[in-house]
């Protein structure tokens, strides 16, 4: 991982990106998330990681299209990166 909770990859991203890093979630060098993983045991966090995916998935036809798939994908990756080995 490149980061506590975020997928390989994902400090690479375009500023002012709305999917993967907006703005209302950072506030200083931590972003949200990295403070929800860090206040959670592993099994609450993926908890939370397949609940986000299911609320993204749930509505993206009546509200975000798109960036709601794109933002459950997010969820996705960071909770394939919970599962995946670690060497």
């Amino acid at each position: 991982m490149a980061t506590r909770g975020r997928p390989k990859g994902s400090k690479n991203k375009p500023k002012g990106d709305v999917i993967n890093s907006p703005k209302h979630y950072a506030s200083g060098d931590i972003e949200c998330i990295e403070a929800i993983r860090a206040s959670m045991s592993q099994v609450a966090y993926k908890g939370y990681l397949k609940g986000n995916i299911q609320k993204y998935v749930w509505r993206y036809e009546q509200k975000g299209k798109l960036d709601d798939l794109r933002k459950a994908e997010v969820y996705l990756g960071w909770l394939i990166a919970e599962e995946t080995p670690k060497a």
